[in-house]
C-alpha cells in the first residue's frame, strides 16, 4: 500500500502562557510506523481509531501526538497514531516533550483523557451547528452516531398534563357520611 502524505503546517503556535522554565514547543514530523505506542495506556481505543481514521481521511491530520523525548513513547495521541497507521500515512506531526520523570508523562496523558469527559454538548447549539443535513453526511463529517443525531433532531416531548393530587375519601363508620381530604 502506498503511503500518503497529509498536508500539515510546519510549526506549532507559540504559547505565551508557558509555565516557568518550560521551553517553547516545536513540531517535528515522523513516520507513524517508527513511533512507539504507550502499551500501558488504560484507554482501549482500537475501535475508536477506525472511526477516527475516517475523520482524518476527510479533514486531515492536524493535531500532533505527544512523544516523551526520554523514551520515544507516544503518551498522548495513541488513538490518532493508530488511525494514522490504518491510513498508511507517511508522516504525522509529533510534539517531542521532555518529561524527566515517566510518571509526569503518564499523569498528563491520563489527565488529557479524563478532561475530555468533563464536558457535555449544548444540544441546541450542536443541532444548529450541524444543520439539517443528511445523517450520512453528518456522521462522515463529525463522527457523531446516528442515534445522537436523531436525538438532536427530535421534537421536544409535549408537556404532560399536570397530575391532579390524589384525593382521599373517608367514610364515617357511625353515620356513613363521606368526605374528601
Amino acid at each position: 500500500m502506498k503511503r500518503r502524505k497529509m498536508p500539515t503546517t510546519q510549526t506549532a503556535p507559540q504559547s505565551s502562557g508557558r509555565a516557568r522554565g518550560e521551553s517553547k514547543l516545536a513540531i517535528v514530523y515522523r513516520d507513524p510506523a517508527d513511533l512507539k505506542l504507550w502499551e500501558e495506556n488504560p484507554r482501549r481505543n482500537d475501535a475508536a481509531a477506525k472511526r477516527l481514521a475516517k475523520i482524518i481521511e476527510r479533514h486531515g491530520f492536524k493535531e500532533p501526538v505527544t512523544m516523551r523525548q526520554e523514551d520515544g513513547i507516544v503518551y498522548k495521541g495513541n488513538c490518532r497514531l493508530k488511525a494514522a497507521r490504518l491510513l498508511g500515512l507517511a508522516e504525522i506531526p509529533v510534539m517531542v516533550v521532555s518529561y524527566p520523570r515517566k510518571q509526569d508523562a503518564v499523569d498528563e496523558a491520563i489527565a488529557d483523557n479524563v478532561a475530555s469527559e468533563w464536558s457535555v454538548h449544548d444540544e441546541d447549539l450542536l443541532y444548529d451547528l450541524i444543520g439539517d443535513r443528511d445523517v450520512v453526511e453528518i456522521v462522515a463529517a463529525t463522527g457523531l452516531e446516528p442515534t445522537q443525531i436523531a436525538g438532536l433532531h427530535a421534537e421536544p416531548a409535549e408537556e404532560a398534563e399536570p397530575k391532579q393530587p390524589k384525593v382521599r375519601s373517608t367514610v364515617c363508620p357511625n353515620c356513613g357520611h363521606e368526605w374528601e381530604e
